[in-house]
């Protein structure tokens, strides 16, 4: 997962209280397996009572326990407090909270669908039936319409045709996502399908829409499940806790933010012009409404390198590879700025902090945006550079090691240890996807070696010793 999706799931992650459902089994250590065995379908929660996702999940879990009881389905919502039954959590190998697996016939496979009510719900029934689902009267998709908010139903005549077999392909990957068949024309015609195709149905009170796409553009797999994603959100989603998870999770990597307060007096008539462009990029690009009177999407902004007060402002991001932010030109409207980014031409984004006067005056130097090529792109030196965010509990963990790691090589010329802020400095040539990020430049080279090993003393003194070679003395040598 990249550093903004983490961001915008972090920021998402909003602690709700609210009564708890009696439908959702508490599981112990005691009727654990007796649970699992008990049950064809059982989705369990691991979770630790002071963890932040754990108190956001804990409401919309319930919920889903609660709409399934009340369909009458034999799917199980269960939790594990993993605090107080630690042999589970070891036997299932929890390693973060919450951890979601899914047991079927008493064999677990790992959650990978949403955090919201409908999301929760729609995977654990497409994991429990069959992939595809074949609808044979209008009646039938009308009573699906009112279960599932998002309902893709596909119309083919020759069933082995390349566009089927794409769409069971995606089908069969998909996995929080109702698929259909429709099995006569009258069901075709009622999804809006004329011809051979794919209708997504999206059941959002009066934003309710269906769109289609015909056979003939379903050229791939990847083309679907893009087209899929941009419809099955509205032309403009604004960014909360539920609809995170939908807007980055999904295949269609672009992103047009508009940063705006709700309370703004032009709040109307600017998400009025950025929903009409919008539309003409549907399955293109992801627009977003970032609501920055919400105090917990402030991270997002500062990410995004925008002020509140130079706001309404809008971004587009680019998580496709690597990620690239985007800023508009003074004279670019929306859909202008939108076109130019699809075809190349919009200039990235990167935020730059100021050189610090005493940038060198301690062990471990400071390195900026302006300064990085020179010292770390420096071949007579080996330089080994720590990327890191100020709020990242393992980059303050590490704090202490590095000064020490500084001290060692502080008269050795041949050698530099040094720091970047990453939330401040961006730089085009060098992408920072986690916290910390750890890059060694060797004497004689301009292409940086990646650090994975243990953050300890020991093992960066060897590492940096391995590529600088004979002129590694450190300052501990040095004195001897």
């Amino acid at each position: 997962m990249t550093t903004f999706s983490l961001i915008l799931l972090v920021a998402a992650s909003i602690a709700a209280v609210s009564a708890e459902s009696e439908n959702v089994l508490v599981l112990t250590e005691s009727n654990f397996d007796e649970t699992i065995n008990g049950h064809e379908f059982v989705l369990v929660k691991f979770y630790a009572p002071w963890c932040g996702h754990c108190k956001s999940l804990a409401p919309k879990y319930d919920e889903a326990a609660d709409l399934l009881k009340g369909e009458g389905s034999d799917i199980k919502l269960a939790k594990v407090d993993a605090t107080e039954n630690q042999a589970l959590a070891s036997k299932y190998e929890v390693r973060g909270y919450p951890t979601i697996l899914y047991f079927k016939s008493g064999k677990p496979i790992k959650y990978t669908g949403g955090r919201a009510t409908s999301q929760i719900v729609d995977w654990v029934k497409k994991k429990s039936g069959p992939t595809v689902t074949a609808v044979e009267s209008v009646e039938q998709l009308n009573e699906l319409k009112e279960k599932h908010r998002v309902i893709v139903i596909g119309y083919f005549k020759d069933a082995k045709s390349e566009a089927s077999t794409i769409f069971n392909e995606v089908a069969d990957s998909v996995d929080d996502i109702f698929f259909t068949i429709a099995g006569s024309s009258d069901v075709a015609t009622a999804a809006t399908l004329s011809a051979d195709g794919v209708a997504l149905i999206r059941t959002d009170g009066d934003d309710s829409e269906t769109n289609s796409i015909e056979d003939s553009e379903i050229t791939n797999t990847i083309v679907l499940k893009q087209w899929i994603h941009g419809y099955k959100l509205s032309p403009v989603t604004e960014f909360t806790h539920d609809s995170a998870q939908e807007i980055v999770g999904g295949d269609l990597k672009k992103f047009h933010f508009l940063i705006i307060k709700k309370s703004d007096p032009s709040f109307d008539e600017t998400i009025a012009k950025f929903t009409e462009v919008a539309k003409l990029f549907r399955a293109k690009v992801i627009f977003v409404l970032l609501n920055i009177d919400v105090e917990e999407n402030g991270r997002i902004l500062e990410f995004l390198g925008v002020d509140a007060k130079n706001t309404p402002a809008n971004r587009i991001v680019s998580l496709d590879d690597q990620v690239e932010k985007f800023k508009p030109q003074d004279d670019e409207d929306y859909e202008t700025f939108t076109n130019s980014y699809l075809q190349g031409k919009a200039t990235q984004d990167l935020k730059a902090q100021e050189l610090p006067d005493d940038w060198d005056a301690l062990p471990v130097k400071v390195l900026v945006a302006s300064n990085f090529h020179d010292i770390a792109l420096d071949e007579s030196k080996t330089v080994f550079v720590k990327f890191y965010a100020p709020w990242c509990g393992h980059c303050k963990q590490l704090v202490p090691v590095w000064d020490k790691l500084a001290e060692k090589y502080e008269n050795n010329p041949n050698v530099v240890i040094a720091k970047l802020d990453a939330t401040l400095n961006e730089l085009a040539d060098i992408k920072v996807n986690s916290f910390p990020t750890l890059k060694l430049w060797p004497a004689g080279s301009s292409t940086p070696v990646d650090y994975d090993g243990d953050r300890n003393l020991e093992k960066f003194e060897e590492f940096v010793n391995k590529y600088a070679g004979s002129d590694a003395k450190s300052q501990e040598h040095e004195e001897l």
